[in-house]
């Protein structure tokens, strides 16, 4: 029993001066980027069970686009998102101005690495909890489960789905639709899948 929980960014987004980050549009480059990442699922629409996306219109979106017209499930997880009033909201947020991008840096600073841990961990239970309710335990035969966030916290995300276990998984970084396919067997993380994108 083979499911693949594929973790992506969304695409490139633009920034609207007076509208608040959560609220970013993709840009003209971010749609490309889009319907570029659509053609890497052609031959998989029909293993799509499930797809599930922060509350920024730029992570639906990105979906969207790529999921086209496969009629699954698109379910709000606003656990994939950092809301700077939730616990921990605002040092992620510290984190993410003083650090951008550098992921090692993350880890190497204790509070930014306690921060991002928090929130990986609780975007992860609650991916699992939307997947358990949508899909069951039922029998999975390379079966798909799409979840589009933002880049930082999408790397914690798939950290703490991988159980904690593979630091391979801090992949993501700036790159815009990049998918990183995390790989369950039999209900078990088992690794990165090789033709990851």
């Amino acid at each position: 029993m083979r499911l693949y929980i594929d973790v992506m960014r969304h695409a490139h987004a633009t920034k609207v001066p007076g509208v608040d980050d959560l609220y970013r549009p993709l840009s003209e480059m971010g749609i490309s980027q889009a319907l570029a990442a659509r053609d890497r699922y052609r031959n998989e629409f029909e293993k799509i069970r499930l797809v599930l996306h922060s509350p920024a219109p730029r992570a639906l979106c990105t979906a969207a686009i790529i999921i086209g017209e496969v009629r699954q499930p698109f379910i709000n997880v606003d656990r994939l998102w950092t809301f700077r009033n939730q616990r921990f909201g605002n040092q992620q947020w510290q984190a993410f101005d003083k650090y951008g991008y550098e992921l090692p840096k993350y880890l190497e600073d204790p509070v930014a690495a306690e921060a991002m841990h928090y929130f990986g961990s609780h975007a992860a239970i609650e991916v699992l909890n939307q997947m358990d309710l949508m899909l069951g335990l039922g029998d999975y035969d390379g079966d798909i489960v799409i979840v589009a966030g933002h880049a930082v916290c999408s790397n914690f995300l798939a950290f703490h789905l991988s159980g904690k276990q593979d630091d391979n998984v801090f992949k993501i970084a700036l790159a815009e639709t990049r998918r990183l396919r995390l790989v369950f067997e039999d209900g078990k993380y088992v690794g990165i899948a090789k033709d990851d994108h």
